[in-house]
């Protein structure tokens, strides 16, 4: 018996896929797709972060872009505040600019429309560059208006060695880059004209220092000649005068001692710009011992009860200017008091930013708070001289101090009540909070 094979063709017939797959497909890599989308703005944003340089910023932003966009070359355009135009502040990679650094700057309608707000995909098939890529090779040049709180600042541009595809995705990914590195970049902007206005302001401050020295130093020596003549008619001509007359000669000296106390103030507040200490460490409990005692006839005289904390607390800076602070701030406490009980107290506590916050608090006659801002100002004051005596630039020693050591000061006061000054100072890492005083 003969045995017979059969072999029969087997056709394979190509289904077509369930709608619900394909569209779970297209919804996966749709997801895929965004979440590649943020880790790079991501990645961007940590790595644009790190500096406050305008042109780090575009230089590292140029390089995560190229190596997504598989970009030929990238350049960041900025707007000029004075005409409007652009202007080239980076480019990457340098080498290729003069390949394709034409091609590169935007156009006028290109500046209109970006100006706008919108993101620009150019096809540039046609485009060759000898040397550097295929002449068959498609190309796409993508421009990035840069807009940080909705404000046009400039315009980033790509040159991508591929044919892109224009859609909402795609648009909103590139509008959402062009956002982020506006914002870096207006930051870097914004610090350095604060920088600029920072080293302005303090080179400002120091020529009204020296001017202020050199002035009020040239008017002690007539100042001198004033006072001494005057004393001079008191000694040899005072009995000769009627009372008219010796009432002129007793103004006269009174308004030279003022007028030299003024100019004792103003030199002293020039000092503290000009003559500067190596800072040290200073402990504020000493310093607030040797201010009990400049004070003690003071403190002996009243009703006073004058409370600091029992520990030790260690600032960075001066320490004479420092406890110039205290004492400053404390015998304007005492002064400005009419209770039968004067009570001065003293606290602090350290904010985690690398200063301490000190409160200098009493129970005196207060300030209402429209003359918050006045009371810092040199020779303001708020009362006659024969109410309370001093030249009026106490306060304006203490802020100029602790601004000079980087801190501020502010009040809170309630009429009648009592006001507590605050300030702050650099701490010092060697405090033991253990140590009684």
């Amino acid at each position: 018996m003969i045995g017979v094979s059969l072999e029969l063709p087997v056709t394979f017939v190509a289904l077509p896929l369930p709608q619900a797959f394909t569209e779970s497909l297209r919804t996966q890599q749709a997801l895929e797709e965004k979440r590649d989308q943020l880790e790079f703005i991501n990645s961007l944003s940590l790595r644009i972060s790190q500096t406050l340089e305008l042109e780090s910023i575009c230089a590292l932003s140029l390089q995560h872009l190229n190596s997504k966009f598989d970009s030929a070359i990238g350049g960041v355009y900025l707007k000029n505040r004075n005409d409007g135009t652009l202007r080239l502040v980076s480019i990457e990679p340098r080498e290729r600019r003069e390949t394709y650094g034409e091609l590169l700057a935007p156009t006028v309608d290109d500046y209109i429309l970006a100006e706008e707000g919108e993101v620009l995909l150019h096809d540039l098939s046609h485009f060759s560059a000898v040397g550097m890529r295929d002449a068959e090779a498609p190309m796409t040049k993508l421009m990035l208006p840069l807009l940080p709180k909705a404000s046009f600042i400039g315009v980033l541009v790509l040159l991508v060695n591929t044919s892109m595809t224009r859609s909402e995705e795609l648009l909103s990914f590139l509008s959402a880059i062009g956002t982020l590195i506006g914002g870096a970049l207006e930051n870097a902007a914004l610090y350095l004209e604060s920088l600029n206005k920072s080293i302005e302001i303090k080179k400002q401050n120091q020529e009204l220092d020296e001017f202020a020295y050199v002035v009020s130093h040239d008017l002690k020596e007539p100042l001198a000649g004033i006072s001494f003549i005057s004393n001079m008619l008191v000694d040899d001509y005072f009995e000769m005068l009627d009372s008219t007359g010796k009432t002129y000669v007793n103004s006269l000296i009174e308004f030279s001692k003022r007028l030299g106390s003024l100019i004792d103030a103003l030199l002293e507040l020039s000092r503290i710009g000009r003559i500067t200490q190596p800072p040290e460490v200073v402990d504020i409990a000493e310093g607030l011992h040797t201010v009990s005692q400049n004070l003690a006839f003071r403190l002996s005289k009243d009703d006073v009860e004058f409370v600091f904390p029992g520990t030790t607390q260690k600032v960075i800076g001066d320490k004479t200017r420092i406890e110039q602070v205290f004492h400053n701030l404390v015998s304007n406490a005492f002064k400005f008091n009419d209770k039968p009980h004067i009570r001065v107290e003293i606290r602090w506590r350290e904010t985690g930013d690398g200063f301490v916050e000190f409160s200098i608090g009493d129970n005196g006659i207060g300030i209402e708070p429209e003359y918050f801002e006045k009371i810092f100002k040199i020779f303001e004051r708020l009362h006659q001289r024969e109410e309370y005596e001093g030249n009026g630039a106490g306060l304006t020693i203490v802020k100029k101090i602790v601004e000079n050591h980087g801190g501020r000061i502010w009040l809170d006061s309630l009429l009648d009540h009592g006001t507590t000054f605050y300030f702050t100072l650099p701490v010092s890492t060697q405090n033991d909070s253990s140590g009684e005083l």
